[in-house]
């Protein structure tokens, strides 16, 4: 016979939400098309760095930190996709490599089929 069903209790680490840092707003489409405007700006006068102030004036409800992060977060993302689709390039052909059949040393006529005893 079975016991009775027993209530669980949520463990405390899930319980409350985590004393870091405040969560921040999610991006809404009209601030990262404004900062792609910005950043298309910014890579038209040639700069060698990322400057943040011009980005901060462009996008006035967002900090510098907060707009430095995204654009870090996008490189990183960009450059895991990059990875991904070379490493794929290189097993695709790694795998066209495998399928194509060698050439045989010595092409030989089949043997012929003879009814003679």
């Amino acid at each position: 016979m079975k016991p009775p069903p027993r209530p669980r209790r949520v463990p405390a680490r899930f319980a409350e939400a985590p004393a870091g840092r405040p969560r921040a707003a999610a991006w809404s489409l009209r601030e990262k098309r404004s900062l792609l405007a910005a950043l298309r700006a910014q890579a038209a006068l040639g700069l060698p760095e990322l400057q943040a102030r011009p980005l901060r004036e462009s996008l006035a409800r967002r900090s510098e930190a907060e707009i430095l992060h995204l654009v870090s977060r996008l490189r990183g993302r960009v450059a895991r996709m990059a990875v991904g689709t070379q490493h794929c390039a290189c097993l695709e052909e790694q795998r066209h490599h495998r399928a194509r059949r060698p050439a045989p040393i010595e092409v030989r006529p089949p043997p012929a089929f003879s009814c003679s005893p």
